[in-house]
């Protein structure tokens, strides 16, 4: 699968646990966690089970899990049994049941290479790498000489 829009993982009590976005919209996290929190409740009140929400340009699939759940949102034309075949893969992966283990402590997930990895293979994709930059230390001689670079100005 070449185009996924997001993928996010969500606690029962609506904690995100792992958001990736793949397209550069923006979106608010807690948001969209809430509102994906909100609509799993009422369909648990409803006594129903929620698969999927057809959008004009996405779908957005829910699998739940132990602990939580995947939501998937990918572009409409997306085939429907393909979807549900990979989020059974990433549901049943060894990787994520033991990076999803500790959700009962409350731990969150951080981001790692076997989760990307995983998420990877399952879905044949890239996730891009971030470089993560060492903190720049800045020591007091450098930051007086870049106060004298800014009062010349």
């Amino acid at each position: 699968m070449k185009k996924i829009r997001y993928l996010t993982i969500i606690s029962h009590e609506g904690t995100t646990l792992y958001h990736y976005p793949f397209v550069k919209d923006e979106i608010d996290i807690h948001l969209f966690a809430g509102f994906s929190s909100a609509i799993l409740a009422i369909t648990h009140e409803l006594n129903d089970k929620l698969i999927s929400i057809n959008m004009e340009k996405q779908k957005i699939f829910f699998q739940k899990i132990h602990d939580g759940v995947f939501v998937l949102s990918v572009p409409r034309k997306a085939n429907y049994n393909y979807v549900l075949k990979r989020l059974r893969l990433l549901k049943n992966s060894e990787i994520i049941k033991m990076l999803l283990a500790d959700l009962d402590m409350g731990m969150m997930i951080s981001v790692s290479e076997e989760l990307d990895t995983e998420i990877e293979n399952i879905f044949d994709i890239q996730i891009e790498k971030k470089i993560e930059l060492p903190p720049v230390e800045i020591t007091k001689d450098i930051f007086l000489a870049a106060l004298e670079e800014l009062e010349s100005i």
